[in-house]
């Protein structure tokens, strides 16, 4: 007799990563997807749910049962800064009820996404005991969301994994899976989208050596982190903080470079225009930590490789007649 799957729940599984990973996990775990919109019709073990229903969180969790949640769901739209309730309700609040669900009902793992865009700006590269800073109301609840977690991980006696994720992007392949965010605004997709499009790109920066420097990380190399987490959760019942990064940076204005010799033949058109309040100028991710607990490295995460699977993809959409809209 095979011995029975574990029961992993996601939040948050129509996002980008989410929708990933549940093609990444399927084959290996009994999967219960949780989001407040839903991508397609009959989608297996799919609750239509906004997690900032206490009642109704506590109701479906109890019925679940999961032997771990990975939390991925949160207000995370840069372009809505200003709307700070959305991100209180929809981080703070929302995880406060998986949180008090799982005090109830005994469940004792949680893989929670955090954000590299905690850390205070430094030229440094950034470890998981560098210091925080967040800038802006998305970062501020991720950080209060981590504090939250540890402190009542120690009152409820669960585990945990708390993740701060880097700059993910680009698509899986099999089957095609990426990013649809409405609006897009992570810049590798804009970048793509507009050589397709043959438009100028804006360069948030006063020129060549003001461009801010950014760690990309390819979603596959993001969903087999996750994997490995959920396996050292079940194994060594530990509780951990792991960044998630290539372990290497380059500047915005270096990738459209980089791009266009590789991808565009120098088609692509870019400008220079005002930087954004608030936004770091660098952000590099050492991840020497992930690689020594979890055994893990990026494998996909080279620019060519990002770079060529996000192009694809935004092919993909346009074949498809998947709409998508970008900011930039």
């Amino acid at each position: 007799m095979k011995n029975k799957k574990r029961k992993i729940l996601i939040t948050g599984s129509s996002g980008f990563i989410g929708n990933c990973l549940k093609n990444f996990l399927d084959k290996k775990y009994e999967l219960y997807l949780i989001d407040k919109k839903k991508l397609k019709k009959n989608e297996k073990n799919f609750i239509l749910l906004n997690l900032t229903n206490s009642k109704k969180v506590l109701r479906i969790i109890n019925i679940i049962r999961p032997d771990i949640i990975i939390h991925l769901a949160a207000q995370s739209n840069l372009e809505e800064i200003k709307k700070k309730n959305k991100y209180i309700q929809n981080n703070i609040i929302a995880t406060n009820n998986v949180l008090q669900a799982m005090k109830l009902y005994n469940i004792n793992n949680i893989i929670f996404s955090s954000s590299a865009n905690i850390y205070s700006d430094t030229k440094k590269k950034v470890t998981e005991k560098s210091n925080v800073d967040p800038k802006n109301i998305y970062s501020q609840t991720k950080l209060s969301c981590e504090k939250n977690i540890i402190n009542k991980s120690k009152l409820f006696k669960f585990n945990y994994i708390i993740f701060r994720f880097f700059n993910v992007c680009s698509a899986l392949k099999r089957p095609y899976c990426g990013s649809l965010h409405l609006p897009e605004s992570s810049f590798i997709p804009i970048i793509v989208n507009k050589f397709l499009k043959n438009k100028t790109i804006k360069l948030y920066s006063k020129g060549i050596k003001d461009s801010p420097t950014r760690d990309y990380i390819h979603i596959f190399d993001l969903c087999n982190a996750l994997s490995k987490a959920i396996n050292y959760l079940l194994t060594k019942k530990k509780s951990n903080i792991f960044n998630i990064g290539s372990n290497k940076s380059i500047s915005s204005f270096d990738l459209i470079s980089f791009f266009n010799e590789k991808f565009a033949k120098n088609k692509l058109k870019f400008k220079f225009t005002k930087s954004r309040k608030g936004e770091i100028k660098k952000s590099e991710c050492s991840n020497i930590k992930v690689k020594k607990f979890l055994e893990w490295k990026p494998h996909k995460s080279e620019l060519e490789k990002i770079f060529k699977d996000e192009l694809d993809w935004q092919k993909y959409c346009i074949n498809k007649k998947i709409f998508r809209k970008f900011v930039y």
